[in-house]
């Protein structure tokens, strides 16, 4: 039963809250800390009922106005560091069929693609491409499978250009929506 309450996102921080809590509870025990933190509070509760230039009231006007700016600055900041759901749901497209290969990649931690790589179709071995043309000087790459011997597609370009199209290909997925249904299947 714990597993499946700890696979439901809100139970699993409900539940890892209360175990921070209860190790950061008896962490305050062992140290003895709590007399400590209990003068802490005495003295800061005996320093808001001083007397002072300005009203107390005052004072606790300012407190209850200055709580909601630290809340919505504090929201803004978790709103800009806490990915999206439609990011996170992104980050698994990470393979699809283009040009007659099946190409593979990451993602970096800053969201940019990493080098996409090429595979077979067929049995999805990871292909390396090899210089299909009888001049040197002329870019024309192949690719052959090692594992099931299958001659697959050649291109009149250089692997580093060939990469770079597969990478506008993905983007123009993400762009335009269609990587949902690629990463379906």
């Amino acid at each position: 039963m714990l597993k499946s309450i700890w696979k439901d996102p809100v139970w699993a921080a409900v539940i890892s809250t209360g175990i921070t809590a209860a190790i950061g509870a008896a962490g305050t025990y062992a140290l003895n800390l709590w007399p400590t933190i209990g003068a802490w509070a005495a003295q800061a509760w005996s320093y808001m009922g001083r007397p002072s230039q300005v009203p107390n009231w005052v004072v606790w006007v300012l407190v209850l106005l200055g709580l909601p700016t630290i809340g919505g600055v504090a929201a803004i900041i978790w709103v800009a560091v806490r990915p999206t759901q439609e990011a996170e749901t992104l980050r698994t497209y990470t393979q699809d069929h283009f040009l007659g290969l099946r190409w593979r990649w990451n993602y970096f931690p800053s969201g940019k693609l990493e080098d996409p790589l090429p595979f077979c179709p067929h049995c999805d071995y990871q292909l390396q491409p090899h210089q299909a043309s009888a001049y040197a000087a002329i870019d024309r790459i192949g690719f052959h499978c090692d594992s099931c011997g299958t001659d697959l597609p050649t291109f009149d370009e250089s692997f580093d250009s060939l990469q770079g199209k597969i990478r506008r290909f993905i983007q123009q997925k993400i762009r335009s929506g269609d990587w949902r249904a690629s990463s379906a299947t």
